[in-house]
């Protein structure tokens, strides 16, 4: 091998080796885009890493975090890229989310080819040899919204009741994949014999309800998923849903914890946003496969396939034209801004609005 062939082994980061190396005569502004995106791939590397921190991921202050508190650049694979990519489309606007992946793409392509760290690109294998469905399109979601039918369609092909819970909490409450992986048995007060924990102070006066918190991050142990919300809101259960959750306990492993995931994966670990995920697409493509039923995927990163983040899209459509945009916010967990958010609070009257108009999904709970 000639010298000018042989491969470096760069200290420190591989990313700013690559900044440094190939960003010399490129515009100021695209020099700053680069390196927002770069330390906002250092800020989820900490999360990830042994840096202990109470505010979401995305806040992390880097001038907090040694490299030893943060998963090095060099190390990362492809579930890397992929929990990254994951937790990026939960968190960012779909422009920031393909301007991230777009950065990272050309450093790790460029890095691979330049030092023996880096074998291969892990974001473009996700993104382009899987084709996984993460990001957002960078102009924002337009998503079609399917009649209720096609989601009742939909819905009612997960015979599973774990899945059915999560399709139905997922479509009923707008809730994203991280949300509903972080949700605690403590979360969810069922006023049933057979469901007898410690219910969370937040709700243990509401029967019947579900609590979304922003207390979860991914650092916390056991949990593999942060959440985007940055508010605490509860919401009741209609007949349907509390039906099948009681369905789902019945089948589940008997609690040992109030605090303990409310949802399991195959390993008897908490189901992880990224299973989620990995669910509705596979489900989405079989019935799309079907000879009847609705289409549900179209290709890699269209608006109208039928992932988690679709639901919020279609829930937040169902509830704006049957109700007001307050009470559209609530349910999707918006602050709202100004003082009228401090208004915007759970209450009898919401418990009612949200109930009458919350989408039904099976018999006999149909009443349209």
């Amino acid at each position: 091998m000639s010298i000018s062939d042989e491969k470096e082994n760069p200290d420190g980061s591989v990313l700013w080796y690559w900044y440094k190396n190939t960003n010399q005569y490129v515009a100021e502004k695209t020099n700053e885009r680069h390196e927002g995106r770069i330390k906002r791939f250092e800020r989820w590397l900490a999360s990830r890493g042994g840096y202990q921190h109470t505010c979401r991921w995305t806040d992390i202050d880097l001038d907090n975090v040694s490299r030893e508190q943060m998963i090095a650049p060099r190390d990362i694979d492809q579930n890397d890229a992929e929990a990254f990519l994951k937790d990026l489309s939960d968190t960012l606007s779909g422009s920031t989310q393909n301007g991230t992946a777009s950065t990272l793409r050309k450093a790790y392509d460029w890095l691979a080819s330049k030092t023996e760290p880096i074998e291969d690109d892990p974001f473009g294998y996700i993104l382009d040899v899987e084709e996984k469905d993460i990001l957002d399109s960078p102009d924002g979601r337009d998503a079609y919204i399917i009649p209720i039918e096609d989601a009742r369609y939909y819905i009612r092909s997960w015979d599973q009741p774990k899945w059915s819970c999560v399709n139905q909490i997922a479509a009923k409450y707008t809730r994203r994949a991280g949300g509903i992986s972080n949700l605690d048995l403590e979360d969810v007060n069922i006023n049933h014999p057979a469901c007898q924990w410690t219910l969370h102070p937040d709700i243990r006066h509401w029967d019947d309800h579900i609590l979304f918190r922003p207390d979860k991050s991914k650092s916390d142990p056991g949990r593999k998923s942060g959440n985007k919300t940055a508010t605490t809101a509860r919401y009741p259960l209609d007949d349907e849903l509390k039906q099948s959750l009681l369905w789902y306990f019945a089948v589940r492993p008997e609690p040992q914890l109030s605090e303990e995931p409310l949802f399991f994966d195959s390993e008897y670990e908490r189901l992880s946003g990224n299973c989620i995920s990995d669910a509705f697409t596979d489900r989405s493509k079989e019935i799309t496969d079907r000879d009847e039923g609705p289409k549900c995927w179209y290709e890699p990163n269209d608006d109208d396939n039928i992932n988690p983040h679709y639901w919020r899209h279609w829930g937040t459509t169902w509830y704006k034209d049957r109700t007001d945009d307050s009470l559209a916010d609530y349910i999707r967990g918006d602050t709202g801004e100004g003082s009228s958010a401090n208004y915007n609070q759970y209450s009898d009257r919401k418990e009612q609005q949200i109930l009458e108009h919350m989408p039904k999904f099976f018999e006999p709970f149909i009443d349209d």
